[in-house]
């Protein structure tokens, strides 16, 4: 992927980024942290920090979507540094997110497969991801690993 991406700042483990949205109206922080649910997998969480909450439902409309994926996906190529063995799993917080992440992963697919192997939750059946389809959750491994 070609997109500008904000700098972000890590802890050693590389499970834990944080960066920030800028627009002309405001600046969001943004957390993303790698937590373990299971031997080799990790969840994606992803989030606004609010009043030093993190936020996975809110809705920021900074104007810079891509950006923000972008860095998203930055960290997710340091994390896989450290860890290349590990998978990554993303679900939406909320459906309206789950459709952004289908469609995002919809759009930037044939990019993203050069490095990744990515999978989709679909009818309680884990799949290789197929565009135009609609998954519940998703699975991203490094690609030969």
């Amino acid at each position: 992927m070609n997109l500008q991406a904000y700098e972000f700042q890590s802890d050693e483990e590389s499970m834990l980024f944080i960066f920030v949205s800028q627009s002309d109206e405001k600046e969001i922080t943004k957390i993303v942290a790698y937590t373990p649910i299971g031997k080799t997998r990790y969840n994606l969480g992803f989030g606004d920090l609010i009043n030093l909450q993190v936020s996975d439902t809110e809705i920021s409309n900074n104007g810079d979507g891509a950006k923000v994926l972008a860095t998203v996906i930055k960290t997710m190529f340091k994390f896989f540094e450290k860890y290349p063995n590990y998978s990554i799993v993303i679900e939406g917080s909320m459906p309206r997110r789950t459709r952004i992440y289908n469609w995002l992963l919809d759009r930037y697919l044939d990019e993203l497969l050069d490095k990744f192997v990515i999978s989709g939750l679909k009818d309680e059946k884990l799949e290789i991801f197929q565009k135009h389809s609609s998954y519940t959750s998703f699975e991203i491994k490094l690609k030969n690993q």
